[in-house]
């Protein structure tokens, strides 16, 4: 889909049908209070939609975070819509769990959304991504070796979570915000380059969008085909499940004679054990000429060389 540059609440809708949203459906708008947030809930309860709001406060910002809240609380006041506010110990959440700050409020935040979606009966979580988000998205999976799957970036409908703003950018969302007179808050820590989104967004993307001013677009138009191409490559590989692996109690063997009869026997492994956790492609590449024995590990399953078959299997304690 082109960037669009007409009316927003219009290109909005159109956008919100493309990706099988319901003017019936229920929503539940992840609120922080920036401009993003802010423009995704007016354009939502201005197109009709019943809408709740969830804002997190996370307590890692001291009065800011609070002031946040405080204005969360007193914009769906006016608008007259029903709002949820939690807060939570994120820096205990990530030291007991031993994961990243960032972390320890993803999996707080998303395990608090689908809590209150299910149990007020609510169809969706929409949160504001748009194209900008996108592009750190798939900049991020391409440094971390994600494969075609991660090439795809966010998608705009995904289980319970969907992205109604991936049609458009911050740069449009700014200026419509604008042009309408809505407020929002402004958080401190966007400005900090020791995220990886921020130093993206700050010192990457600015070089690149030297060398492509419509990069949001490229990128977004390129994940829509990264999508098509493995939506494709699923649908053919499911269907040759049987023939190329053999479920074993609790195991999967992988027939060696069934992976090499194709092109590239290393992408249809990968498609296969990806989601347990293995994306070193050298090393899934050098299992298929490695000697019997050999073994790899990813951080829950384990992929051992059998002679003419390749064992996945969990893990075992110790």
């Amino acid at each position: 889909m082109r960037f669009w540059k007409g009316n927003m609440q219009k290109a909005f809708l159109k956008y919100c049908n493309e990706i099988g949203l319901g003017k019936d459906d229920k929503i539940l708008v992840a609120l922080s209070g920036g401009l993003d947030s802010v423009a995704l809930l007016y354009l939502m309860h201005m197109s009709g939609f019943y809408v709740e709001a969830a804002h997190c406060n996370f307590n890692l910002r001291g009065e800011e975070s609070d002031a946040d809240a405080q204005f969360v609380k007193e914009l769906c006041a006016a608008l007259g819509l029903p709002v949820h506010v939690k807060n939570f110990d994120t820096e205990a959440h990530a030291n007991d769990f031993g994961v990243s700050i960032q972390m320890a409020a993803r999996d707080l935040r998303y395990a608090w959304f689908e809590e209150l979606r299910s149990k007020n009966g609510l169809a969706y979580i929409a949160t504001a991504h748009h194209r900008d988000d996108q592009v750190e998205t798939v900049l991020i999976n391409l440094s971390r070796g994600t494969g075609l799957k991660g090439m795809q970036g966010m998608k705009p409908l995904q289980n319970k979570i969907i992205r109604p703003l991936l049609f458009t950018d911050r740069s449009a969302l700014e200026l419509w915000m604008q042009k309408e007179k809505h407020a929002y808050r402004e958080d401190s820590s966007n400005a900090s380059i020791k995220y990886t989104r921020n130093k993206l967004r700050h010192q990457v993307i600015p070089i690149l969008k030297t060398l492509n001013p419509s990069l949001s677009t490229t990128v977004q138009e390129n994940s829509e085909r990264f999508a098509g191409s493995e939506t494709n490559l699923s649908f053919l590989l499911e269907k040759e499940r049987q023939n190329i692996v053999l479920q074993k109690g609790t195991e999967q063997h992988f027939i060696l004679s069934a992976l090499t009869a194709y092109p590239s026997p290393s992408s249809v492994l990968y498609y296969f054990i990806s989601d347990f956790g293995f994306h070193d492609w050298k090393a899934i590449e050098n299992m298929l000429n490695s000697e019997s024995g050999k073994i790899i590990y990813s951080h829950t399953h384990a992929l051992l060389k059998d002679r003419e078959v390749l064992v996945l299997r969990e893990k075992k304690n110790g």
